[in-house]
């Protein structure tokens, strides 16, 4: 059987609470008055929620100084200069809670990255720390209202993942076993010097020995990752600046060559384009017709063409010839399954 919270009730008493955790590293005089002008209701309400207090925090209560006038919170079996010094070691307020709920359906998404098990676990230990306490229920009773959609993530070994972190943080070149799309395998050893994260897929930038030139790995496709007794230098690497400046997907382009990309959106495909970001450096133009000019730089155009694919006769692509030239033949091909079907 459900029980119906009170809302209203629990959100004073997470007030009440910072309130009186406040003070007891303050000189500041905590009183029925005082609490009542700022949660705006009567003394006697007040009064109540000050006698119910441990029914939302277990163990906690409040007593009363009538010599400095003000409440205090004390502890079952624990005096009030010891508890003063006691760690309190978190402070929420009652939306935060709600965050914090949100943030585990927003975990949810990373469900197959390695990273998910650690945020998880970090999210369990502050989770640990909070009072059991009704505005704690209460929003866990809102939780069934809340959905996510995950996108299908490509699975990391954590311990892949661990090596890779430890090769970033120490300066240690790394030997790993690369597997290519095509099912080929080929030994290296390369510099990781960053972990990316593009739309949860995990990949490190690094600087490769056998190629000799920055590449970008997946670290899905390393089925072998070990560190080796060797250090290195990062470098100052230009092309990854340009690259993390302009780039749209994931793909890089080492000789740091750049794209103007240049679309125009049908009238009814406006209001879509208009309500995001779709680069940091993109530029807007209206026209008369209804119709919008996007325009952003890129580093590569492998992603860029598919991603003016799939909003179908909405867009048409202007520049760069290759960006049109890839985008027709790509048209073209898939009307060619269809032919005589």
């Amino acid at each position: 059987m459900e029980v119906v919270m009170n809302t209203a009730a629990a959100t004073r008493a997470v007030e009440i609470y910072n309130r009186l955790c406040d003070a007891l590293h303050s000189d500041t005089r905590i009183t029925k008055q005082s609490l009542a002008r700022a949660l705006n209701c009567s003394e006697k309400t007040i009064q109540r929620d000050l006698e119910t207090l441990g029914e939302h925090f277990p163990g906690v209560q409040v007593d009363y100084d009538e010599r400095l006038k003000t409440f205090f919170l004390a502890q079952d079996g624990v005096t009030g200069d010891e508890f003063k010094k006691s760690d309190i070691k978190i402070r929420l307020q009652n939306h935060d809670l709600f965050i914090l709920l949100m943030s585990t359906h927003i975990l949810s998404q990373y469900r197959d990255s390695p990273a998910f098990v650690q945020m998880q676990e970090s999210l369990k230990r502050i989770a640990a720390q909070i009072p059991g306490n009704i505005a704690v229920i209460t929003h866990q009773a809102l939780a069934r209202s809340l959905t996510t959609l995950a996108k299908p993530l490509r699975p990391v070994d954590p311990a892949i993942f661990d090596i890779v972190k430890q090769g970033i943080e120490s300066k240690a070149v790394l030997a790993i076993t690369y597997r290519a799309p095509d099912g080929k395998t080929t030994d290296r050893r390369i510099d990781p010097l960053y972990l990316d994260n593009m739309d949860g897929d995990l990949y490190t930038i690094a600087w490769c020995h056998l190629r000799k030139e920055v590449r970008i790995f997946a670290l899905s496709r390393m089925t072998i990752a070990r560190k080796t007794a060797t250090s290195f230098t990062p470098d100052d690497h230009p092309e990854i600046r340009h690259y993390l400046e302009n780039r749209f997907g994931i793909f890089m382009n080492c000789q740091q060559r750049e794209y103007t990309i240049r679309l125009r959106f049908t009238a009814d495909q406006t209001p879509y384009v208009r309500e995001r970001t779709w680069h940091p450096k993109q530029k807007l133009v209206e026209r008369a017709t209804g119709e919008v000019d996007l325009s952003f730089p890129a580093t590569h155009l492998f992603e860029v063409t598919r991603w003016v694919l799939s909003w179908g006769p909405g867009v048409r692509a202007l520049a760069p010839p290759a960006l049109v030239s890839a985008v027709r033949d790509q048209l073209t091909a898939t009307l060619s399954q269809y032919e005589g079907k």
